[in-house]
């Protein structure tokens, strides 16, 4: 979804990134999910990502806090 809320038409895509003790979950229209079988307080982590176009990857990472409650959440707009 861009800014202006247009939503971009899917890319066909084999994403593969694997982080450690995470299991990733590869969906329909290039996106994908990694959780973590434990979140480490006070460290933030890869929450999924998709392909908005071939030369464009959004992702969300997911943080918390050192109580480990959640305190963030950010969209990080990646581009080649």
């Amino acid at each position: 979804m861009t800014p202006d809320f247009k939503i971009s038409q899917p890319v066909a895509t084999q994403l593969h990134w694997v982080g450690e003790g995470h299991k990733t979950f590869f969906l329909p229209d290039g996106v994908s999910i990694s959780c973590p079988g434990k979140v480490s307080v006070g460290t933030s982590f890869t929450a999924a990502n998709w392909l908005v176009k071939a030369s464009e990857m959004q992702q969300l990472l997911v943080n918390y806090d050192e109580c480990g409650d959640f305190s963030a959440l950010t969209l990080e707009l990646l581009y080649l």
